[in-house]
């Protein structure tokens, strides 16, 4: 199930934890200031992709990567990329099944 909520001033997702089925949420260009709404989402098994862009919470592009993988670990997407994807590294790989490591 996907749930596109882009651009509706929404502040608080915590309603959203019920949705067991939930694979895809879309929140782009919302209100979202509080680190404390996204963790209501790790309770959601299925979630693999999420898009924050443009809340609040979107700060410095590294750091709101880094605070989302450990606040959602299951996730696989980030706004679009894969979500051990790091701004300005040309080298990296950015296969889904990559954990970033170096082997």
């Amino acid at each position: 199930m996907s749930l596109d909520l882009n651009d509706n001033r929404i502040e608080k997702i915590e309603n959203l934890q019920h949705l067991s089925n939930l694979k895809t949420l879309w929140i782009r260009k919302n209100k979202i200031a509080n680190w404390s709404e996204i963790a209501y989402l790790s309770r959601l098994p299925a979630l693999t992709d999420v898009a924050f862009e443009m809340n609040p919470i979107y700060s410095t592009q590294h750091f709101y990567r880094n605070r989302i993988r450990e606040i959602l670990p299951k996730v696989k997407r980030i706004d679009g990329f894969p979500a051990n994807w790091m701004s300005g590294d040309p080298w990296q790989d950015l296969s889904e099944e990559s954990d970033g490591s170096f082997v």
